[in-house]
């Protein structure tokens, strides 16, 4: 295995355990588990910091989702634009790579896209005095990731009683809130997830994404390590 293959194989095992013991252990997306157990989560990374590659590859990712119709959620997955890597990105140059890449599928798309995009960043802040202020938190995953939510999947948000980390833009929020016959989705999601964060605490749910962190640390040296001639 190269190295290479060995850095997605990482960042993959990473992402699951993130999904599995952040999101579905804290109960942050109801939908979560259902739809990763029946294979409606489709997961890919891309690896390198060229941003035109990049965003041309997550444009391909939307592309190819769309066409799948059991995908209704999509993760892209970008180790390297970690904060700690060569040529990342901090959480401001993250939401505007990602806006870019809305953008772009909007071009393409000739309106809106199959898919609403929400930026997730480990180290994106937050303030913990309103729920709204709390939303970055939850979207701490290990690497810089682009969650891609299909928008027919948003419309059955409003004949759910669960919450969902959807696109946090002004936009989506907007045109959910247009469809949905009942409070503004968007209160529900944040005033639910506070209510989970003073409940189980800020600092516990940061401990666990932190050895998630260490976790990414060790395991990307060790693949990196394979980068390296021997001596």
């Amino acid at each position: 295995m190269s190295s290479n293959d060995l850095l997605e194989a990482e960042a993959l095992r990473i992402n699951l355990r993130y999904l599995v013991e952040v999101i579905e252990r804290f109960d942050l997306c109801p939908w979560a588990r259902g739809a990763r157990e029946e294979g409606a989560v489709a997961r890919r990374v891309l690896l390198g910091a060229e941003r035109r590659a990049l965003v041309d590859g997550i444009v391909a990712a939307h592309e190819e989702w769309a066409a799948t119709a059991g995908t209704l959620i999509g993760l892209v997955i970008l180790p390297d634009l970690h904060p700690d890597e060569p040529g990342g990105l901090d959480a401001e140059a993250f939401d505007a790579l990602v806006e870019e890449t809305r953008r772009a599928l909007s071009a393409r798309a000739g309106g809106r896209p199959a898919f609403a995009l929400a930026p997730f960043h480990p180290r994106a802040p937050y303030r913990a005095e309103r729920p709204e202020q709390m939303v970055p938190f939850f979207r701490r995953a290990p690497d810089p990731t682009i969650q891609l939510v299909r928008f027919s999947a948003l419309d059955a948000v409003k004949q759910r009683t669960g919450k969902f980390l959807f696109d946090g833009s002004a936009a989506a929020f907007a045109e959910l809130e247009r469809r949905a016959a009942q409070p503004p989705v968007s209160d529900r999601i944040a005033r639910d997830n506070f209510a989970t964060a003073a409940r189980v605490g800020i600092d516990a749910m940061q401990t666990v994404l932190d050895g998630l962190a260490d976790d990414r640390r060790h395991a990307y040296a060790h693949a990196r390590e394979k980068e390296r001639p021997p001596s």
